[in-house]
């Protein structure tokens, strides 16, 4: 990795589509980019496993292929890896026939259509247009513990501590370990995902958090250690410890091999049951190249 002493080092959690799209664009400009990610090599471990790999399928709106644009992500690529989709289509009831909803672009649109593309297979593209730049480090098997501040004045820099998980190390070249890799980069950038650690974290630290049940906001001074859920602040130590507040939906990917055999692969499915508030599914199904459909069930944790 080539360290430019002009620009500031930038810590980018989360090596998915937004962490390594932004590491890409951050390194096409010369910045000197870490970017971990907490698992390994998903291809790796898939060609070790007799088990199916996950897929997740998402749509590309004309924002994100606008933002991939900026890195002259290959055409060839987005061809290959991704389905045209021309509308929604909205399966009501088992009983009643499918309504079609069809995309409203803007005018100024240069995209006639929207994608559907695997999660796994466009993060994996995107992450080779990052690890192109020479500016750009990635760090797998590295999941982040824990911030910390230098300091107690406003605006100062962080240390992120990352547990390294075993073989987990840089470029997998290292022995199986489990230790501990600090980052003191100028800039960190929290890119990981809906249960982010990063945002848990730092609204922790500024005395918030999605669960009030996990302590008592009235008590927190933004100075005082939050080290554990029942532990007491202390004055002057600004360091804090993860919390993972569970949202009360969960979600289930599920792979159709002959999907685009059933449904219509032109189009989104979605299968509305019931308010999702209250005890309700939602399941939506999305087209691949190869014929197959990632299907995700969504649905409350419980009741």
């Amino acid at each position: 990795m080539v360290r430019s002493t002009l620009l500031p080092t930038v810590a980018i959690v989360g090596a998915g589509p937004a962490g390594s799209l932004l590491a890409a664009v951050l390194g096409r400009r010369r910045f000197p980019v870490h970017l971990y990610e907490a698992y390994r090599n998903e291809s790796q471990e898939h060609a070790r496993s007799s088990a199916p790999r996950r897929r997740v399928g998402v749509l590309l709106t004309w924002r994100a292929l606008h933002a991939l644009q900026a890195v002259d992500f290959p055409r060839s690529a987005l061809d290959r890896i991704t389905v045209p989709i021309h509308g929604r289509l909205v399966h009501a009831a088992p009983a009643s026939s499918p309504k079609l909803y069809r995309w409203r672009l803007p005018n100024s649109s240069q995209f006639g259509q929207l994608l559907a593309v695997d999660r796994g297979e466009l993060s994996a593209e995107l992450l080779r247009l990052a690890m192109a730049s020479e500016t750009v480090q990635l760090h797998e098997g590295h999941r982040l513990t824990s911030l910390r501040s230098h300091a107690n004045a406003e605006g100062s820099p962080l240390t992120a501590e990352f547990q390294v998980s075993a073989g987990g190390s840089d470029g997998g070249t290292s022995p199986p370990t489990a230790s501990i890799h600090r980052s003191d980069a100028d800039l960190l950038i929290g890119a990981d995902g809906v249960h982010s650690v990063v945002r848990s974290q730092l609204l922790r630290q500024a005395c918030s958090s999605y669960d009030p049940a996990a302590y008592d906001p009235s008590s927190c001074d933004p100075s005082a250690s939050w080290s554990s859920g029942n532990s007491t602040p202390r004055k002057g130590d600004r360091s804090f410890e993860a919390i993972h507040t569970p949202s009360p939906h969960g979600y289930k990917a599920i792979h159709i091999p002959n999907g685009c055999s059933l449904l219509d692969p032109r189009y989104v499915h979605t299968f509305p049951r019931g308010m999702l508030g209250g005890c309700g599914a939602f399941f939506h199904a999305l087209p691949h190249p190869d014929g197959s459909m990632s299907g995700t069930l969504i649905m409350r944790m419980t009741g």
